[in-house]
């Protein structure tokens, strides 16, 4: 096949094996639990639970849970999500979610598929399972989401303000808020699966359900790609907008020039390593620049080669953290009444063999009736209330949800 054909297939089969994906997912018993996970061409699905771990934050130490389940696994695959509530063993003063934020599943049944349908990896589906076709082969018109009221502006800079007093003239302090932002249209949460652009080598779809909590979304960071003994990390630090026409080629050349920008990407980047030392050898392969619909990033690839680690250990290191050092979480306390819950964890596949964990981000949460995102900006001691609003605004249009339902 000629470089002209490659990429239109390549696109085909990306949207084709999204279909089969949201196909699986909608014939599911409601009722059940649901994990969707993977991209650009190929998803698991797991239906039902054989066993699952459901932590609610009220745990003083939740880890010997977290590895008692993964071990009981015996290797098998499991699906989830590790969510910010973990965090609370260190500061218990973080707001707690109402719903498992911490939740972990070895499905009654699993199915990877891609462009030319399923495949069972686990468990016995019934026959409607083999005569199932996607009803959607193509994605379905989006918007992005905006926040044009501003409403929460004057509270988000008076965090922004807080967190940089405490950042004072430090290269290293580093301090995540995050705001959360309602979502006033309604749709099935599924249909996220077939919203905005496809995933690349680097991002993923995935949707989770599990008691009356619902999530999707398309995170752009791979945090954990390969497996236990060696795995590959993309990390993001920097952002900056995009434009359509010229002015964008502008942008690109200002964005890696911008002295805050490349000041913020090493600090994340130094603590990022730091963290995955633990594990072993870390090896960085330079920075590139990785570009979304309407904004970009900066990202480092590194490899992690692990030397005697377990999984929970992995897990830990890999767990994101949005303050640096960690005891900025008792600000983070302070400045974020609200709880994270899912918001800026992990989720994926949690298993030794293999290993695919993306942070939760660019995700859309339904709880309880209600229906929002959250979005953040990593604050530096170059920051300005103003900016880090706008850094905001930038991400929360990277999140698209489905013009029909």
């Amino acid at each position: 096949m000629s470089d002209l054909h490659t990429i239109p297939e390549r696109a085909r089969l990306a949207t084709t094996a999204r279909a089969w994906a949201h196909a699986l997912a909608e014939h599911a018993d409601p009722h059940e639990d649901l994990v969707v996970y993977g991209g650009p061409d190929s998803y698991l699905i797991g239906v039902g639970s054989s066993a699952r771990l459901a932590l609610d934050g009220t745990e003083t130490d939740p880890w010997p849970a977290i590895t008692d389940f993964l071990e009981h696994a015996a290797g098998a695959p499991v699906l989830g999500h590790l969510g910010s509530d973990l965090l609370r063993s260190l500061e218990p003063r973080l707001a707690r979610a109402d719903y498992p934020a911490s939740w972990l599943s070895l499905p009654r049944l699993l199915f990877q598929v891609d462009a030319t349908g399923p495949t069972v990896l686990r468990g016995r589906p019934s026959d409607a399972w083999e005569t199932l076709r996607p009803r959607l082969a193509h994605t379905v018109r989006s918007v992005p989401l905006t926040d044009p009221s501003e409403q929460g502006r004057a509270a988000y800079e008076d965090a922004v303000r807080r967190a940089l007093e405490w950042i004072g003239d430090s290269t290293d302090h580093r301090c995540t808020v995050a705001r959360r932002v309602e979502v006033s249209t309604r749709f099935p949460l599924t249909r996220q699966l077939l919203t905005g652009p496809p995933p690349t080598q680097t991002s993923r779809l995935f949707y989770v359900r599990h008691g009356g909590f619902e999530m999707a979304g398309n995170s752009p960071e791979l945090l954990v790609h390969g497996n236990l003994a060696a795995f590959r990390s993309y990390k993001l630090a920097g952002t900056y907008p995009r434009h359509p026409g010229t002015t964008d080629h502008d942008l690109a050349a200002a964005f890696v020039s911008d002295g805050k920008i490349l000041a913020e990407h090493a600090s994340a980047l130094s603590a990022w390593r730091r963290s995955l030392r633990r594990l072993g050898a870390v090896v960085g392969a330079g920075t590139s620049v990785l570009d979304r619909a309407r904004l970009r990033h900066l990202m480092t690839v590194l490899t992690v080669q692990s030397e005697h680690a377990t999984l929970t250990d992995l897990l830990r290191a890999a767990l994101p953290t949005p303050c640096n050092p960690p005891a900025g979480l008792s600000l983070l306390a302070d400045i974020e009444p609200f709880p994270r819950g899912a918001y800026h964890g992990l989720v994926g596949r949690f298993q030794p063999g293999r290993l695919s964990l993306s942070q939760t981000l660019r995700t859309v949460f339904r709880t309880g009736g209600d229906t929002f995102t959250y979005v953040g900006a990593a604050v530096t001691r170059d920051s300005t209330p103003a900016g880090e609003w706008a850094d905001t605004c930038h991400k929360l249009a990277d999140i698209e949800i489905p013009m029909e339902s």
